[in-house]
C-alpha cells in the first residue's frame, strides 16, 4: 500500500488503508487494531467513514471475487474425482459422491435460476443499468 487509496474521488490516509487491510485479515476489530497499531477506537471511528466503509466492501468483493475464481478453477477437478469415485465398487462412497453431484447440481440449478430472475428485476428498478 504504496499509495493513497482513492475512492469516490477521496483519498483514504496511510493509516485508513492499513486499517482496511487489517480488518481483511484479522478475525475482529481489536485483533485489526492491534495488527494496524492503532486503537479500537480508531477502527470504530473509521468504521463510521462512508468513504473509508466504501472502500471496505469494495476490498471484500475483491478478496471474494478472488477467491471465488480459485474455486471455481477447481470445481472441475472436484466433480471428476466425484465422478471417478462414483464409479468404484465401495456401494457407499458410490452413492455419497452420487448424492454429492445431485445436491451440487441442484444447487447450481437453482442459483442459475435465481440469478436470472433477480436480473430480469433489477432491469425494471428506475435509476439502475
Amino acid at each position: 500500500m504504496g499509495r493513497n487509496r482513492t475512492v469516490s474521488g477521496k483519498t483514504l490516509s496511510i493509516r485508513a488503508q492499513t486499517v482496511l487491510g487489517a480488518l481483511l485479515e484479522n478475525e475482529n476489530i481489536r485483533a485489526a487494531a492491534r495488527a494496524a497499531g492503532v486503537s479500537p477506537g480508531v477502527v470504530y471511528r473509521l468504521l463510521k467513514d462512508p468513504v473509508f466503509t466504501e472502500a471496505l466492501e469494495a476490498a471484500r468483493r475483491a478478496c471474494f471475487d478472488e477467491a471465488l475464481g480459485k474455486l471455481k478453477g477447481s470445481s472441475a477437478k472436484a466433480v471428476d474425482r466425484l465422478v471417478c469415485i462414483m464409479g468404484t465398487d465401495d456401494i457407499a462412497e458410490a452413492r455419497r459422491a452420487a448424492q454429492a453431484i445431485i445436491t451440487l447440481t441442484l444447487r447450481a440449478a437453482e442459483t442459475i435460476d435465481i440469478e436470472q430472475r433477480l436480473s430480469v428485476l433489477e432491469r425494471h428498478v428506475p435509476g439502475r443499468k
